[in-house]
């Protein structure tokens, strides 16, 4: 496991079996020249909301991922990259488009200054959201790419009185900001209506179904894997299904793993260690 920095801004960590050498390869900078002998395939993982690049269901997918045997290209085997979005405590609410903007960032980095080749993206929650905003603009080296979306939602409007409840998104809708906390473990944020707005306005059967121009246009065959809780206490899986159906209808595969009695964050071991081996699988 390495740290490197995106930008001088983006916190990432590879995770490899690699020898130490290999990895050392593999998270130089930008002054490195391009190896064509180290690891190349890369899964990036991006977390949820209010977590980081330690989430412990991202730390357990990067393991799983990496000990699966299923999980090798061309012999050389895979690395997995984590990282915090910026606004993981600012705009929980929202700044989808900013963190789309970040993974974008962290794509272009591992692809054209470290040399490898992105073969899959999986968002936890709301990244799900985020990682199918960016696959309308995303330009890899390899002709096919994988996307997992686990507990996402579908219904980007809904979900925010759930957390902060309908008084405070009234207010705030009426043009009074709010400064919320929602639990003791989140720091406060302020909810605007301007934010509200933003996360309101995203369609995301739109945003699938015009992927099409930008994905397969540019001869990149996608295929997805949607997964989902059965017991999810935040988002129903009714969300998990209208991700597939969108995908289906845009005519890519799409792969659909409930698990009965699983919560939202795959909490319970054995919950997590099925969604692990599905990913692995997958990958």
């Amino acid at each position: 496991r390495r740290a490197f920095k995106v930008d001088g801004t983006i916190e990432c960590e590879i995770d490899s079996l690699s020898p130490p050498q290999a990895q050392a390869e593999a998270t130089a900078g930008a002054a490195e020249p391009k190896r064509k002998g180290n690891i190349a395939a890369v899964v990036v993982l991006c977390h949820g909301q209010w977590s980081s690049k330690y989430d412990p269901l991202l730390m357990a997918l990067s393991e799983g991922i990496l000990r699966d045997e299923r999980a090798l290209d061309g012999g050389h085997g895979v690395e997995v990259v984590r990282f915090t979005f910026g606004t993981r405590f600012t705009e929980p609410f929202s700044g989808y488009d900013k963190e789309k903007v970040e993974l974008l960032r962290v794509i272009g980095h591992l692809e054209r200054v470290m040399g490898k080749t992105v073969r899959c993206v999986l968002g936890h929650s709301k990244a799900a959201t985020v990682v199918c905003l960016a696959l309308g603009e995303l330009s890899v080296g390899g002709e096919r790419i994988g996307a997992a979306c686990i507990s996402g939602r579908f219904d980007v409007a809904r979900g925010v009185e759930r957390s902060v409840g309908r008084g405070i998104v009234q207010a705030v809708m009426a043009g009074d900001p709010q400064l919320v906390t929602v639990s003791k473990t989140t720091q406060p944020f302020w909810l605007t209506r301007e934010r509200l707005e933003e996360r309101a306005a995203i369609d995301m059967g739109r945003a699938i179904a015009t992927m099409s121009q930008n994905v397969s246009g540019n001869g990149l065959k996608a295929c997805f894997l949607v997964a989902h809780g059965e017991s999810d206490e935040r988002i129903p899986i009714s969300d998990a299904l209208a991700y597939a159906r969108a995908f289906r209808e845009r005519g890519d595969e799409a792969e659909v793993h409930l698990i009965p009695g699983a919560d939202h964050c795959f909490t319970t071991p054995g919950h997590r260690d099925q969604l692990v081996g599905r990913v692995a699988a997958f990958v």
